[in-house]
């Protein structure tokens, strides 16, 4: 089976950080036994418009995307911030397997 997106790692860590109590990213990653510091990377990625990360969640099937938009990719788009030219790289890639 295909790895899990980072998109969808990085929602289910920030919900076990609201959700199951943990005070830190390194609490929560003593519990899980990775790395902090991995952990803090992916947790980037939820900071993405919200309007990409649902784009990304509804072709989350489509190999393209989950190819294109690695775990590092997604760091630097929200490093970035352009909405607008997030939205349109995620496009581009959906246009191209049509």
């Amino acid at each position: 089976m295909a790895e899990t997106p980072a998109w969808d790692r990085a929602e289910r860590y920030r919900e076990m950080v609201r959700e199951g109590g943990y005070r830190s990213i390194r609490g929560l990653a003593r519990a899980l036994g990775e790395d902090h510091s991995r952990i803090a990377r992916l947790l980037k990625v939820v900071d993405l418009p919200e309007s990409a990360l649902e784009l990304l969640r509804r072709h989350s099937a489509d190999t393209r995307v989950r190819a294109r938009f690695s775990e590092k990719r997604l760091r630097q788009m929200a490093k970035g911030g352009n909405e607008p030219a997030i939205l349109r790289e995620i496009e581009r890639v959906l246009q191209a397997g049509r």
